[in-house]
């Protein structure tokens, strides 16, 4: 998997986990990496519909949109976007969103055994899983002042994890 931004192209190793968006949509619109050993990235061909059976985790292909499922309601005609689904694109001047889903094993890319998972669905295209030991823990959280980090360094543009929950840090006072 190689990712280009508008400096520079990165080849990328092969323990990446998620589903990143494929500038190349002949084959399909959707590159899935399991982090495995051998072929740990794929291209998948577009899926109209959520997976049948378990299919939160899963992807569909809605003409030029692509969107993750986070709930078991996400097949449901009152589905409600952001919620029960997500958009996975690629927007400049978009933000990174984070999002919760409890999983079947190999229900989401890398991810091989059941349970509640934490997601980054990036403004570059990508949807990943966030590793426990990939957030540093959060020092404080209040309602009216950024939070901190309790110890290790910031990752990810500055976020950490307080009770299963993801908070924005103050990057200047970490």
């Amino acid at each position: 998997l190689i990712t280009c931004t508008t400096t520079a192209c990165i080849l990328q190793d092969n323990t990446l986990k998620g589903y990143f968006l494929n500038s190349d949509t002949t084959g399909g619109k959707v590159i899935k990496c399991t982090g495995a050993t051998t072929n740990s990235c794929v291209v998948v061909p577009d899926a109209t519909a959520y997976a049948n059976t378990n299919p939160v985790g899963s992807i569909k292909v809605d003409g030029n949109t692509v969107k993750l499922c986070l709930t078991a309601n996400c097949k449901a005609a009152t589905a409600v976007d952001g919620t029960d689904d997500i958009e996975i694109k690629a927007d400049a001047n978009g933000t990174d969103a984070y999002k919760s889903m409890t999983v079947t094993a190999n229900g989401f890319p890398g991810v091989t055994e059941n349970k509640k998972i934490a997601v980054k669905i990036g403004s570059n295209g990508i949807a990943v899983p966030l590793e426990e030991t990939s957030l540093p823990e959060c020092n404080s959280v209040t309602a009216t002042a950024a939070c901190t980090i309790l110890s290790g360094t910031l990752v990810d543009g500055g976020h950490c994890i307080n009770d299963n929950k993801i908070y924005k840090t103050d990057t200047t006072n970490n």
